[in-house]
């Protein structure tokens, strides 16, 4: 079952067996799962950022097919030096 399908059920259905204590404590994540839903239904576009590395981060990199390059390291924020969506034309 995929994450998007647990949360779903776990905001929208019924079971006899939830009894009180289960209703209230899944009530609290309710409105987690229903916003989390809302941001993955609204998404239509990745995101694009524009980092200069350093001859040193070579070794953090690695690249992973369609999903473009991974870096495996804590990148300074001064490094990112644009971010943003990506031109819809």
């Amino acid at each position: 079952m995929s994450e998007t399908n647990i949360i779903r059920n776990l905001t929208t259905t019924t079971h006899p067996a939830r009894g009180p204590f289960l209703e209230s404590t899944l009530g609290t994540f309710r409105e987690v799962g229903e916003r989390c839903l809302a941001i993955q239904e609204a998404y239509k576009y990745g995101v694009v950022y524009a980092v200069k590395f350093i001859p040193e981060d070579l070794k953090h990199l690695t690249y992973a097919g369609s999903m473009g390059i991974q870096y495996f390291f804590d990148l300074p924020v001064d490094r990112i030096v644009y971010n943003g969506l990506p031109p819809f034309n």
